[in-house]
């Protein structure tokens, strides 16, 4: 941080009166310009300023403050709050270098402010014992009465369109400003979900370019020589204009931030509870912002754990008085506390601590009252959770494990499902159904090569089950060699073998549901996602006549999340290569490609079609055998509510009908047959099938030709049944509906 050798125009208490007097009249005999007069009452007033800084005189202070701006007004209260602690031996204001206007009611010029410590305080680490000056940009003074008060920097403004905030900024940080409107308000929602509890006060957020200014704005002992952002209670949220760059960059940024006003606004125990709580809680908003960052975080931890180097919780609970060496370990560590409580506790949990250190509960009752333990308890719990896992276990854990991967890679190779099932976990019953039909592709398409490497770092959970990265490197016959990678659970059975428990997932409990999810990103996809679903149930329900049927309505629904579409193909079968954007089968999870910035409308049309199977499915035993294109038209009228798309596939079936471009059924019916070559007939052409059905003959005798074939007959005998005519004559009135006028829409 730049500082000055010296300040011979420091103001020091009290000045001799002499020389007051000579410097009085100097200024009465020299020729008094226009604006001179205006000069002398301002100097005056950085007099009075001066004094009461030197004093520690807050309410002297204030007085010279404009308090038209709340959050402003805010800041010099704060400001002027470590007086009292950290009082300065001396302090000036003066009008610096630079474009000056004075008029009897404002003034406008750069502010150059200087102070020292003579020795520094005790815990101002960064205090320059020669003291320290920086200069403003043009500042604004305003008369009110007979006094000059002190309105603040002169900024341009950029206010969002609904007024819920202002961006202050100085000119050349245009750029910044425009990735700042955007990011801002994807990071309030956030934080405002973390919290629930949205905050409703329009906020400032303000640019600076000169990191000496923002830091004079914070305190005069400001104990950092470096500060990228700040916010306090009742302030505007303060950030270098060069702290990040692009929107992404922005919204991680302001979700820490506005992530201290959410704190704030909890009570008026927030300003007192330890840093590494606000810290922490913040850097938790953020998570989701800095792909990977959970890991990277992790790792971290348990390396500081090893080294026996992780900081006593009360060394990083106050701002001003934790040392340099530990600053980092508020956020880091704190981050690590916050992830910790809210998986173990959940989100409503980890809020009801907060808001009881916010209504100034101490931290030892707030956690009692909030987790019916002591925080020493919590404590030991958190640190056993990040510490390395006990290098002896760790030795004979991982024999056992890579026997296990190496048993069922034979079994594989050898297309033997019942011994590849032997070595699957049957505690999850949705786990266990999907091995099975991943095994069942064995017997049709085995491998040729087929490899299980387990990850470098194992460790046990609090559970007992071992978790390490699993890569699994496979060929298929006349295919290429395909590897994916993910975190793995292996659980121990009472007699002491360890068995394959699928994937390790982060899990959001929903009404009726369980959504499993990949990385911490996710997290409010899935909570979107447990949010969509009962709604999306019911409208499914309803159409397929299950509602009142409890066994179907009630049951717990899972739903996957995955990033990456090799490792959705993966989950599938061994030799699945289509591209796809969600996949259910009896007995399975709802499986979905997501990712971080996923819309609730294509979440919605995902849901609606994938639990449009599900509802297919529990129709009968042999669901899962009626044609391809009747699975498929039925989950795409599942999902027409939300896709919208009724118009657009009517318009498409009716001119392929004109130029002969449907295609025979038969030859849409297997989807490891034909039909994959038809995938868009499967998909449009059944959905306008299925449609015509409930329209012509009405959604109950849909549902009930559906029910017949998914009980085993036959779909020409379900028509006949169902219906009173063939499949073909069923066939032969479709068709003559596609050279009508346009179709009527479907009930869906």
């Amino acid at each position: 941080m730049p500082t000055t050798p010296s300040l011979p125009t420091l103001q020091q208490s009290p000045m001799p009166h002499l020389l007051r007097a000579l410097l009085l009249s100097l200024l009465l005999l020299s020729p008094l310009r226009a604006d001179d007069a205006l000069r002398a009452e301002i100097q005056a007033t950085f007099d009075s300023i001066s004094k009461a800084v030197l004093a520690a005189d807050q309410k002297a202070y204030l007085a010279h403050i404009d308090s038209s701006h709340p959050h402003f007004y805010a800041e010099h209260i704060h400001w002027s709050d470590e007086l009292a602690k950290f009082t300065p031996a001396a302090f000036s204001l003066a009008i610096g270098d630079g474009p000056a206007t004075f008029t009897p009611t404002t003034a406008e010029f750069p502010l150059v402010m200087a102070w020292r410590f003579d020795n520094g305080p005790a815990d101002n680490w960064g205090t320059n014992p020669s003291g320290r000056s920086v200069t403003f940009p043009t500042v604004r003074f305003i008369k009110k009465d007979t006094r000059w008060l002190y309105a603040g920097e002169k900024w341009n403004e950029a206010t969002a369109p609904d007024g819920s905030f202002t961006v202050r900024f100085l000119p050349g940080s245009e750029k910044t400003v425009e990735d700042v409107l955007k990011a801002y308000p994807i990071a309030k929602a956030h934080v405002d979900s973390e919290f629930q509890r949205p905050v409703t006060k329009p906020q400032t957020l303000v640019l600076y370019q000169s990191m000496d200014h923002l830091k004079a704005t914070v305190y005069l002992n400001m104990p950092d020589t470096a500060l990228g952002g700040w916010s306090e209670a009742d302030e505007s949220i303060k950030f270098m204009h060069t702290y990040t760059r692009g929107v992404s960059g922005w919204t991680a940024a302001y979700a820490h931030e506005y992530a201290h006003v959410a704190t704030w606004e909890l009570g008026p125990g927030s300003r007192t509870m330890p840093w590494w709580v606000q810290e922490g809680v913040a850097e938790l908003c953020a998570l989701m912002f800095k792909p990977g960052y959970a890991d990277r975080l992790s790792t971290l931890m348990r390396r500081r754990a090893a080294a026996g180097t992780l900081a006593d919780w009360s060394d990083i609970s106050d701002y001003l008085h934790t040392r340099p060496s530990l600053k980092s370990l508020a956020y880091t560590q704190g981050d690590s506390m916050m992830q910790f409580i809210t998986a173990r506790f959940e989100r409503e949990g980890r809020n009801r601590w907060l808001q009881l250190m916010a209504a100034s509960k101490p931290l030892e009752v707030a956690t009692r009252e909030a987790f019916n333990l002591g925080f020493a308890e919590l404590d030991a719990l958190w640190r056993k959770h990040v510490a390395p896992d006990d290098p002896k276990t760790a030795a004979a854990v991982r024999p056992a494990i890579e026997q296990l991967l190496s048993a069922m890679s034979a079994a594989v190779l050898k297309a033997d499902q019942p011994a590849y099932l032997a070595f699957v976990s049957k505690a999850d019953a949705v786990l266990a159904k999907e091995q099975e039909n991943w095994a069942k592709d064995l017997g049709l398409k085995a491998p040729e090569a087929f490899t299980l490497e387990l990850g470098e770092e194992l460790a046990i959970d609090d559970s007992g089950a071992a978790v390490a990265e699993l890569t699994t490197r496979w060929r298929m016959p006349g295919g290429r060699d395909r590897e994916v990678s993910f975190p793995a659970r292996f659980v121990k059975t009472p007699e002491g073998a360890w068995l394959y428990a699928g994937e390790k997932w982060l899990v959001h409990k929903g009404e009726g549901s369980l959504v499993m999810y990949e990385e911490e990103s996710l997290r409010p996809v899935a909570e979107t996602v447990a949010s969509l679903l009962p709604e999306i149930r019911a409208h499914v329900d309803e159409g397929f006549g299950h509602l009142g049927n409890e066994a179907i309505t009630g049951a717990v629904q899972q739903v996957k999340l995955y990033t990456s579409m090799k490792h959705l193909q993966h989950s599938i079968y061994l030799s699945y290569t289509d591209g796809l954007g969600g996949w259910n089968e009896p007995g399975e999870s709802i499986k979905i490609l997501t990712n971080p910035g996923a819309r609730q409308t294509m979440l919605r049309i995902l849901l609606g079609h994938e639990y449009g199977h599900v509802a297919t499915f529990v129709l009968g035993p042999k669901a899962s055998d009626m044609p391809w294109w009747i699975l498929e038209g039925v989950a795409e009228l599942s999902a027409a509510k939300y896709a919208r798309n009724w118009t657009r596939v009517d318009r498409m079936v009716k001119a392929w009908a004109k130029t002969e471009k449907l295609i025979p059924w038969d030859k849409l019916a297997d989807f490891r047959g034909e039909a994959a070559n038809h995938g868009l007939n499967v998909y449009n052409q059944g959905h306008h099938m299925v449609a015509f059905i409930a329209t012509a003959y009405t959604r109950t005798k849909l549902n009930d030709w559906i029910a017949a074939q998914a009980n085993g007959m036959s779909l020409d005998q379900a028509s006949r049944d169902v219906l009173g005519l063939s499949f073909d004559e069923l066939d032969t009135k479709w068709r003559e509906s596609l050279v009508e006028t346009p179709a009527e829409k479907p009930a869906e």
